[in-house]
């Protein structure tokens, strides 16, 4: 198969692949919603607060791995972890 084929059909290269990256204010307003610091929200996902702080000002564009996975972590109920975590060191 050509390799011009694989460029379009990879589904993160194609405008209707089935990622879907968020915008920054969606990025925000699900932090503030759960009440997350930026730092809290990094440490949810594993990169660092100046990558977190680049997704919500819209300096870099989250990746659609990213988002996915802070909504099923919402789901799952992790981030209560972290929560019980602040409450416990005041």
């Amino acid at each position: 198969m050509p390799s011009s084929l694989l460029r379009i059909n990879h589904p993160h290269r194609n405008r209707r692949g089935n990622g879907y990256q968020p915008k920054s204010r969606e990025i925000t307003g699900l932090r503030e919603k759960i009440g997350f610091t930026q730092e809290e929200m990094a440490s949810l996902v594993y990169v660092s607060p100046r990558r977190y702080h680049d997704w919500e000002t819209g300096d870099r564009n989250m990746q659609p791995a990213f988002w996915e996975l802070i909504n099923r972590k919402i789901e799952a109920g992790e981030h209560l972890l972290i929560i019980n975590q602040r409450k416990e060191r005041r």
